[in-house]
């Protein structure tokens, strides 16, 4: 990561362009930058307003979008993002990991614990 780089993303990105908030959110989970006030700004504006141009890489901005929103308290958002997911992937053992985080968010710990016990059967 160059000095100023993420900065510069997120500049990039307050301007409101596809690209930019698409770079911003790559550069995030490549480099592990914890900033899910950010997600959901651009993630959620993403979601809103360009999820045919986002391809393939909407499921990724879902799953990003839904992890911010779940440790933000952001209900709508949380169970919009996981019910997209679940009805995608079905059998995906990721989406199973996402309902016990979904179970943990709504402090339903026992059915969290459940949850992910059945992923590392």
């Amino acid at each position: 990561m160059e000095p100023g780089e993420y900065d510069g993303l997120v500049a990039r990105a307050s301007g409101g362009g596809y690209t930019a908030a698409v770079e911003l959110l790559q550069f995030m989970r490549t480099h592990k930058v914890h900033q899910p006030e950010l997600v959901m700004v651009h993630g959620g504006a993403l979601i809103s307003s360009h999820q045919r141009k986002l391809g393939s890489e909407l499921w990724t901005v879902m799953e990003q979008v839904f992890l911010a929103s779940a440790e933000l308290g952001l209900g709508e958002w949380r169970d919009y993002c996981l019910g997209k997911l679940v009805k995608k992937f079905p059998t995906s053992v990721r989406v199973e990991r996402l309902k016990g985080i979904y179970q943990e968010s709504i402090d339903d710990y026992a059915e969290a614990k459940k949850d992910l016990q059945q992923d590392s059967d």
